[in-house]
Parts: structure tokens; C-alpha cells; sequence
């Protein structure tokens, strides 16, 4: 098994995040845990969290959770914004929807969308559990397929083609 990372850290000394060196602080961040194992669960994570409906707080339970599993709290934040308004969220109501209903969500109008807004939100958590997961999956496959990618060439450069 393959244990290098795909970054090696610039400031082996320089452990800890702290405002007096911003530029050493964000390479660090960006280098931690840079496997290619650990950025594929890591962009997996940010995008299954959000698909969650966790409004207001999805960087902030990401940022906590990837920092808590000791995966890449850079990665986990940047993939999570692939599920950003209106794409994601509007799949995950059509599969709570159809869910719910066994039908899909075909009326798109301020009724639906505004007066019955809590019926969405409970519609948007258990369609967030399929389309999540799934969609965490498939981003996960390709961040790993892109790092390893990345690490074959960084192991031998000379067989790039352009």
C-alpha cells in the first residue's frame, strides 16, 4: 500500500495554524492529510454533508467533522460547494418527493416552494439521504482516480503527454 502523499508540507516546523503567518498557515492546510485515499473520503464527506440540509452551518459541521476524522479540511470544504443551490437541493426534494409521495414534484410555483417550505425542508433531509450518498460516491471515485493520477506523475514526469 502506497502511504506518500501527494503534497509534501513546505514547513515541516511549522505544525500549527496561527494569524501572524497566514501563507505557512493556508500551506499547511492545503497539505494536510494529502493522501489520495484521505482527499477522496475527504471530498466524499463535504459532499455528502452538503447535500444536507443543514442551512447556515455546512462549513462549520464540515470544517468540524473532516478535522475531527483527520481528513483534509480544505478538500472536504471545496467539494462540498458542488452541491450548492439550485441543482443539488432540487434533487434531493424531487427524491424526497417521489419518496414520500411516489411521484415526482412537477409543480414548481410559490406555493409549493414557499408556503409549503417545511414540507420541502423534511422532503429535502430524506432525499438528501439517497442522492448524498451517491452522489458522495461518484466524487469521491474521481477525486481518488485524479490524486493517484497526480502521484504518477509526480513519480515519473518524463511520462506526461501534452
Amino acid at each position: 500500500m502506497n502511504r506518500q502523499k501527494l503534497v509534501q508540507t513546505f514547513f515541516p516546523e511549522a505544525d500549527k495554524i496561527s494569524i501572524r503567518h497566514p501563507i505557512q498557515s493556508i500551506r499547511l492546510l492545503v497539505t494536510e492529510n494529502a493522501r489520495p485515499a484521505q482527499l477522496a473520503m475527504a471530498a466524499a464527506l463535504g459532499v455528502f454533508l452538503g447535500a444536507l440540509p443543514l442551512i447556515a452551518c455546512h462549513s462549520i459541521v464540515i470544517i468540524m467533522l473532516a478535522g475531527l476524522l483527520r481528513l483534509n479540511r480544505v478538500a472536504a470544504l471545496t467539494a462540498s460547494q458542488l452541491c450548492m443551490p439550485p441543482v443539488a437541493p432540487a434533487l434531493c426534494i424531487e427524491a424526497g418527493y417521489w419518496l414520500r409521495h411516489g411521484a415526482w414534484l412537477t409543480e414548481i410555483s410559490i406555493k409549493t416552494l414557499g408556503y409549503e417550505a417545511p414540507l420541502r425542508l423534511w422532503e429535502w433531509l430524506l432525499g438528501s439521504l439517497i442522492v448524498g450518498p451517491i452522489l458522495a460516491g461518484v466524487v469521491g471515485l474521481v477525486v481518488w482516480a485524479m490524486a493517484m493520477g497526480a502521484m504518477r506523475i509526480k513519480a515519473d514526469p518524463s511520462k506526461v503527454e501534452l
